[in-house]
């Protein structure tokens, strides 16, 4: 529970225009920590690929392997909340026409959330 607590106090003291619990809500969605893990050290790429790893670490979890199916899952689950979503904190800049994801800039808090080492 002290873990909790201290988490909490973190991301109330970040510089960050979301409350602790938008935070906490935000990365309880396993696709966008899938996101924010896959863009750590990226500053750019696709909606498919993006896809393909959502899809990927779904089927891992479970010990399965993905299927076509579960790749049109997770690409249109992106398309239409992750990734707006994630730009709309302004932590990415999503560009839907062509599916490219650009701009990335994740606050460290998060990653420190998510337990996930920086690089520079």
């Amino acid at each position: 529970m002290e873990e909790y607590f201290a988490l909490v106090s973190e991301l109330e003291s970040a510089d960050i225009d979301l409350s602790a619990e938008e935070i906490l809500r935000l990365i309880s969605n396993e696709a966008v920590r899938t996101t924010i893990r896959y863009l750590q050290g990226r500053s750019e790429t696709t909606l498919e690929q993006l896809a393909a790893i959502v899809a990927a670490v779904t089927a891992t979890e479970t010990g399965a392997i993905a299927t076509e199916i579960d790749y049109e899952t997770a690409r249109t689950s992106l398309y239409h909340a992750t990734l707006p979503r994630l730009d709309h904190y302004g932590f990415l800049a999503f560009h839907p026409d062509d599916g490219t994801v650009d701009d990335v800039s994740i606050p460290p808090v998060i990653y420190s959330c998510l337990e996930i080492e920086r690089s520079e």
